[in-house]
């Protein structure tokens, strides 16, 4: 199994090797698993915002197109609960996953559907470590419902623009919050 995960190599007569972490198949939910478990590095997380940046934007813009009532009124209502739980992590990082699911759903796109559900692991830590930092949470609000607003209106290039600045924000303040969980560890190193 952790062969065809890519971590490991066996040979006759020369043993198990670990390979290098280029081989891992990174994606595999077991392989996401167990760095979950260990703590995600700093260029995982970042490579998490780097691919939101790319296929998010134009998730967004699908569901502005492609959204059933239904499924706008879901959206609608995901921001709202995100809203209502802006000033609680425990209730403010599941609301926020569902309203991204929810526009995944919404963009009808199958495989789209798949990676989120893939990601979704360091998709949440990287929440828990973003939602850490004070204010992180009120200051995302606006661009939810200009998402909200852009997909209930049926404007694609409005979704996309408000989706891009959401993940673009979301992306500096990992930054800040790894930024600070490091200087605070240096500090306690001392």
């Amino acid at each position: 199994m952790l062969g065809a995960k890519g971590l490991i190599k066996s040979r006759p007569k020369t043993g198990t090797r670990v390979r290098p972490r280029a081989d891992w198949n990174l994606l595999d939910p077991d392989v996401i698993a167990w760095q979950h478990e260990v703590g995600f590095d700093r260029s995982f997380l970042q490579a998490i915002c780097e691919i939101r940046l790319m296929f998010e934007p134009m998730t967004a813009g699908f569901a502005a197109v492609r959204a059933t009532a239904d499924e706008v009124a879901r959206i609608e209502e995901w921001c709202q609960l995100l809203q209502g739980a802006v000033d609680s992590i425990e209730l403010y990082i599941p609301a926020d996953l569902q309203f991204h699911t929810a526009i995944c759903s919404a963009a009808h796109n199958e495989l789209l559907q798949k990676i989120i559900t893939t990601i979704e692991t360091p998709l949440r830590a990287s929440r828990i470590v973003t939602s850490q930092l004070l204010g992180a949470n009120q200051v995302a609000m606006p661009l939810h419902w200009a998402i909200t607003e852009a997909i209930r209106s049926r404007d694609e290039q409005a979704a996309e623009v408000a989706m891009r600045k959401l993940i673009i924000l979301t992306t500096e303040d990992l930054q800040r919050a790894l930024d600070a969980d490091y200087a605070r560890k240096e500090g306690v190193n001392r």
